[in-house]
Order: C-alpha cells, then structure tokens, then sequence
C-alpha cells in the first residue's frame, strides 16, 4: 500500500478551506473547541474529533479528501455518484455508452502501458485513473438504473 495522507491533517484542512467558525456555527459548537479538535497538535482527551464530527465536516465542506485518506489506509476507494435524480429516462442510454467509452480508455491505456513491456509509475497512475473513470462510470449507471426500479403496492 502506498504511503496515505493523514486523515487529520485532510480534516484541519478541509475544515480551514470551508471556514472553522462558519463550520462551529453550522455544527453548534464553539469555534475555539472545533480549532481544539481539527488541530493536528496532540489530542487532548476533551479535544478529539468524533466520527459525528468528521461526518458533519464532510457533509457541510462537501470536500471529501478526508475520506478519500481514511480510505487509503484500507487500499479503498471513494467514488462520488453524481445527483441523477434529474436525468430522463433516456439519458439511460448515454450512461451506458458513457461505461464503454471509459472501458475504451482503460483499455486504450492499459495497451499503451505494456507496449513496451514495461510499466513506469505515470502509466500506471494512469491506468488507475482510468480504471476509476470506469467504476465511476458504472457506478453511477447503477445508481440511475435503481431510481427506475417501481415498488408494487403489497
């Protein structure tokens, strides 16, 4: 696993970019007890911030690099599904083009990597990005293919 961003250093920062006493008001909290907790010097027991803390962080910032660190220690992955509650029907279709077009590029990439029979660090990092253009594909076909399943009257 590669070495992983803090999660508390994500945390300070995605809570100082949004703003910590905007932040202290949104969570109601006193500002000078969210710095306490966002603050990367060491924790006191009264100052740590908690998973509803770390949860809100996210939610309001809407910045997710927390998470994507936290992730990292586990060799995961986040993939944020876009809002599809407003795509018709039809855009359907585009989805699933949209999941072998990212196909294509992954494989496209993939090709370019091993041509050579070699692979540096930058192709891979570009096939990982490329194969994660194509979960996320897949995942958000997924999530608008859900919104069309109709529940029958029991």
């Amino acid at each position: 696993m590669e070495q992983s961003i803090d999660v508390f250093e994500e945390l300070q920062q995605a809570a100082h970019a949004f703003g910590v006493p905007k932040l202290a008001g949104l969570m109601k909290v006193h500002k000078g007890t969210l710095y306490n907790k966002v603050s990367l010097k060491k924790p006191n027991a009264l100052h740590k911030p908690t998973l509803s803390d770390f949860i809100q962080i996210l939610d309001y910032s809407r910045n997710l690099r927390p998470l994507k660190a936290l992730n990292s220690l586990f060799n995961c992955v986040t993939y944020q599904l876009p809002d599809m509650s407003n795509v018709s029907d039809e855009a359907l279709l585009d989805l699933v083009n949209q999941v072998h077009v990212e196909a294509g590029e992954a494989h496209r990439s993939m090709g370019d990597a091993l041509d050579d029979g070699v692979v540096t660090l930058d192709e891979f990092k570009t096939v990982e990005r490329d194969l994660h253009d194509w979960i996320a594909a897949i995942l958000e076909l997924r999530s608008r293919f859900k919104g069309l399943v109709i529940h029958a009257a029991q």
